[in-house]
C-alpha cells in the first residue's frame, strides 16, 4: 500500500471551527461569530422499529431523532459572556415574570463552521430551529486557576450539512 503524501492528506482538525448565531442576538464574539471553546457536532438516530409477523420479524426505519448539542464557552468580561447568555435565556422566557415568549423570539439557526488552517470554510453544520434546552454558568473554586466555562445545550429540529 502506498504511503499518503502530506499534500494529499488534509484532515479537518477539531480546533479549527467557529460558531455563528442568527436570529438570537447572541453576539459573544465579532458580530454574530463566536469562537466557542468546544462543541458537539450533530448526530442522528433512525430508531429502528421491529415489525413482527407470524414467527418472524423485520426492521424498518423509525423517526429520525437528532441529538442535543452542548457548547462550552469561556466566561469573558469583555464581551460579557454571562450577560449575553442571560439576555439570550430571557428571549426564551421573561425570567422575572415567568412569561414564555413565542418561538419566533427564541428559535433560530446555529451554524458550526469547520475551517482549514487558513480559516477558509471546509463545510458547515446548520442547526435548524435551535433553542436552549439547558444552561450551566460553570463552577467557581478558590483552589483553581481555571477560566469559568459556561455550557449551553441546544435542541433543534434537524441539521443540514453544506
Amino acid at each position: 500500500m502506498a504511503r499518503l503524501s502530506p499534500s494529499d492528506y488534509k484532515p479537518i482538525l477539531q480546533y479549527h471551527f467557529v460558531v455563528e448565531f442568527s436570529d438570537h442576538g447572541m453576539e459573544l464574539g465579532q458580530n454574530t461569530v463566536n469562537y466557542a471553546r468546544g462543541t458537539d457536532l450533530p448526530a442522528a438516530e433512525n430508531n429502528p422499529v421491529k415489525i413482527e409477523y407470524g414467527n418472524t420479524y423485520m426492521w424498518i426505519k423509525g423517526k429520525t431523532l437528532w441529538n442535543n448539542i452542548t457548547m462550552q464557552f469561556y466566561s469573558l468580561s469583555q464581551p460579557n459572556t454571562n450577560l449575553k447568555l442571560w439576555d439570550y435565556l430571557n428571549k426564551h422566557q421573561n425570567i422575572s415574570t415567568g412569561v414564555d415568549d413565542f418561538k419566533d423570539k427564541y428559535m433560530g439557526q446555529v451554524t458550526i463552521k469547520l475551517l482549514n488552517p487558513d480559516e477558509t470554510p471546509v463545510g458547515q453544520w446548520k442547526l435548524v430551529n435551535a433553542f436552549i434546552s439547558a444552561i450551566n454558568w460553570g463552577n467557581v473554586d478558590w483552589a483553581s486557576e481555571d477560566v469559568i466555562q459556561p455550557e449551553v445545550t441546544f435542541v433543534y429540529d434537524y441539521a443540514e450539512w453544506s
